[in-house]
């Protein structure tokens, strides 16, 4: 009988072994490359934002999804009725250092997955954030 190559229990074949690193993997805490999600958009910039609504605390941002290649957001309001949704907006505005009103949802208003437009060029936006993701980005 085989062993896991990180965890020294046994296995029964590959997959089982496999799935326990990918585990690991995910939980890393050294995830670099948070700045793909804020691109370019007209008159600012586009930030890719996976939000978990009806949290016990909110917070922008909360780290950050490689795979999905989002920043995340935690906001303590229901999905209804727009509540996330402007939850959410005051938050980035705030980590943002803007107006409430200089950040809006663009696209996924009734998803989880969402694309905030930003009143900040590209850079700008990267290097408000960059304080706050740093935890995100230490090895």
């Amino acid at each position: 009988m085989a062993t896991g190559a990180l965890s020294g229990q046994p296995t029964r074949g590959h997959a089982r072994g496999s799935s326990t690193v990918l585990v690991l993997l995910a939980r890393s805490p050294c995830v670099a490359g948070w700045q793909d999600a804020v691109k370019p958009a007209k008159g600012g910039a586009a930030v890719e934002v996976e939000v978990v609504p009806g949290s016990r605390e909110s917070r922008f941002p909360a780290g950050y999804n490689p795979w999905r290649g989002r920043i995340e957001a935690k906001v303590k309001a229901p999905p209804e009725e727009g509540k996330a949704n402007a939850e959410l907006c005051g938050l980035a505005a705030d980590a943002f250092g803007l107006p409430h009103a200089s950040v809006r949802v663009t696209s996924g208003q009734t998803s989880r997955r969402k694309t905030l437009h930003v009143a900040l060029e590209p850079a700008a936006a990267i290097e408000r954030l960059r304080g706050r993701m740093a935890a995100w980005e230490r090895c």
